[in-house]
């Protein structure tokens, strides 16, 4: 009897501290919503849930790509159609040049193909948004375009075309940024400006010189322009004109820069469907992802809660047997 009695309180008592262990970690679980707390639950899940978590680290990385590249390729659109519109516009005054001109309508166009020669090296020096060149290449932290003088200082060129068609100096270089929107894909997301932008800055500065005059009544104000400018070369005091085979010359270039544009306009447009693509298919995954690690790691709260419930009823009818035995047995000792 005493035996009997010694085997049942030890198997009691086991199988209470069973029972509050189990009703410990269902409430855990309850509590985090997770199924696994610890990686001996279940090994198999768990290893499974670390490959995942791994998985969507790397989907979540060329979404992050993907949404640089998206940035990147949209600003180079909007530049690319401002910069089509301003060559435009040249060209269509450049065809028109040969009519002739009152001075004050010279006047006018040169002031206006100054604004143009001003926009466009702004665009050439465009910073994205981390402040970096969209045009200079992969040297995405300097200038692409600056002021160039090529004769020394004080010195008059002579009145020929060559001495004037190096206005602007390019400093980037001619590398191509290429960002990996997945696992086997990557876009090109910039344009060397010496391939995009080429002879323009020439092009328009010997329109301007075209329409240029000297000014001998000094009640017309000067207008400011690459030419009188001493920080760019050419002809100092404004006394010759290009003739019509220089503006011809001119007008084919911006022809030629616009065929430029549009291969280019062709190749953003077709890297922007891509990254689209990738960014929804990436998203798909994601989500998909994330549904099988959830349903690895989270609880199901009704059946743990039902779990739950039925252990604590269990625990407590045991513990109420327990004492109830206890006295009875004890009552034999004494």
């Amino acid at each position: 009897m005493r035996i009997g009695s010694v085997s049942f309180f030890e198997a009691s008592q086991a199988g209470m501290q069973y029972q509050q262990s189990a009703i410990a970690r269902l409430s855990e679980q309850i509590a985090t919503g997770k199924k696994n707390l610890q990686p001996a639950d279940d090994p198999v899940a768990s290893h499974t849930a670390i490959n995942l978590t791994n998985v969507m680290a790397v989907r979540s990385q060329y979404a992050d790509n993907q949404a640089h590249a998206d940035r990147l390729l949209k600003q180079q659109g909007v530049v690319l159609k401002q910069l089509r519109d301003s060559i435009i516009t040249i060209r269509d005054t450049a065809l028109q040049l040969s009519a002739p001109y009152a001075e004050s309508q010279r006047e006018y166009v040169a002031q206006q193909l100054q604004l143009y020669f001003d926009h466009i090296m702004n665009l050439a020096n465009e910073r994205d948004y981390q402040g970096n060149y969209l045009f200079a290449g992969t040297a995405v932290r300097t200038r692409p375009y600056v002021p160039f003088q090529p004769l020394d200082p004080g010195v008059t060129p002579p009145d020929t075309v060559a001495n004037y068609t190096e206005v602007v100096r390019y400093q980037g270089d001619e590398g191509a940024i290429n960002i990996a929107i997945d696992a086997n894909r990557s876009v090109q997301v910039n344009e060397p400006g010496s391939y995009l932008f080429g002879d323009v800055f020439e092009a328009i500065y010997n329109l301007k010189q075209a329409v240029d005059v000297s000014r001998p009544n000094p009640a017309i104000p000067p207008v400011r322009d690459p030419e009188t400018a001493t920080q760019y070369a050419g002809d100092q005091d404004d006394s010759f004109t290009l003739t019509a085979d220089d503006i011809n010359t001119a007008v084919a270039k911006l022809g030629q820069m616009l065929d430029r544009l549009e291969r280019l306009q062709t190749r953003v447009a077709g890297a922007q469907l891509e990254v689209d693509a990738a960014r929804k298919s990436t998203a798909s995954l994601l989500n998909q992802d994330k549904d099988a690690l959830a349903r690895l790691e989270e609880v199901d709260q009704a059946a743990a809660i039902m779990e739950l419930q039925t252990r604590q009823t269990s625990l407590e009818a045991a513990q109420r047997t327990f004492a109830r035995v206890s006295g009875a047995s004890l009552f034999d000792y004494l």
